[in-house]
């Protein structure tokens, strides 16, 4: 749905220039309880999802937003008539990719709704709307996305955005049933080393197996893929779009800030897995003869991966493993 409302909108948009107050429509091929629901764009360039209403909720409006408002109103139709609609209106541009995936929502949603089109409206956009505005702090820089990419294309693989429980500040980066991944990342152009956090994290939980994903990436302009680029591979592939955007906010990713990481490429020059068995060099718990004391905290050590005795899975192995996660 989200791939086809876009190619409306830009097919709109092709269409030549409209006055600044005007609207020029098509249907979205979906119809609600009142009517069909149709996609819009104005002479401001701007996008609008517009779905059938009813006259009692004429004047109803939420324009909490910066980026997207609702507000219930008059139209003129292409035969001159008039009729009510819910005018969903995106306001920003460079939000237009988000809005897609907000719109696909509620044109879903039109389908079977039969109470207040309002409503469901106002419901969808308040589930979308923390991640439709900028990110309030700094932009991430190189490090912060290159992490946040390790961990992507390792979804990539497992292909199910409930089992990466690490944004949720879970023990380890993905939860799947009997196995954990914990993934690393290095933009290091030598050496293998990691860093670890506290003595939990290379700590198999009892019952199940866990591995080190360890991911070496470099920074390329143009070649390899971008942060916003894995995400949409992701959704092409049927990520819940509203679970991925909300974990992804969790690590300082912003949809609406996407265009400023557009253009950082990286290129995936490794990506070795290892099974963190008994034998792997780490610090646990069980690593101290007498028990921790509690006054004792953040603890934080580095492993040198270039070990020859440390065995990494083969090709073979890694398809089995996510094969098995799957």
């Amino acid at each position: 749905m989200r791939t086809l409302l876009g190619t409306f909108w830009e097919t709109l948009e092709a269409s030549g220039p409209l006055a600044t107050a005007d609207l020029r429509f098509t249907s979205a091929g979906v119809a609600g309880e009142y009517g069909p629901v149709l996609v819009g764009v104005d002479g401001r360039g701007d996008r609008h999802l517009c779905i059938p209403a009813t006259v009692t909720e004429l004047g109803l409006a939420d324009e909490g937003s910066a980026g997207v408002t609702v507000r219930v109103r008059d139209l003129i139709q292409a035969d001159g008539s008039n009729a009510i609609y819910v005018d969903v209106h995106c306001h920003k541009p460079d939000l237009n990719n988000l809005f897609e995936l907000v719109a696909a929502e509620m044109v879903g949603r039109s389908a079977g709704w039969s109470g207040s089109p309002f409503a469901m409206a106002r419901s969808v956009l308040d589930r979308w709307r923390e991640l439709l505005e900028p990110n309030p702090t700094a932009a991430l820089g190189p490090r912060q996305l290159a992490a946040i990419l390790a961990e992507l294309l390792v979804l990539e693989k497992i292909g199910d955005v409930q089992k990466w429980t690490g944004p949720e500040m879970s023990t380890h980066d993905f939860t799947c049933g009997i196995i954990d991944i914990e993934v690393k990342s290095s933009l290091s152009t030598t050496g293998r080393k990691i860093e670890v956090h506290g003595l939990s994290q290379l700590t198999a939980f009892p019952g199940t197996s866990l591995y080190l994903a360890w991911v070496r990436l470099g920074i390329s302009p143009g070649r390899g893929t971008t942060v916003p680029e894995t995400v949409g591979r992701l959704l092409a592939h049927g990520a819940n779009a509203p679970m991925l955007f909300t974990k992804l906010s969790h690590l300082g990713y912003h949809l609406a800030d996407s265009n400023l990481y557009s253009e950082i490429y990286f290129e995936q020059l490794e990506l070795d897995i290892y099974h963190v068995t008994g034998e792997f060099p780490r610090i646990t718990e069980e690593s101290f003869i007498n028990k921790l004391s509690p006054q004792v905290s953040n603890i934080s050590y580095s492993i040198n991966l270039e070990d020859r005795y440390l065995s990494r899975l083969s090709d073979s192995e890694i398809k089995n493993l996510f094969e098995a996660i799957k």
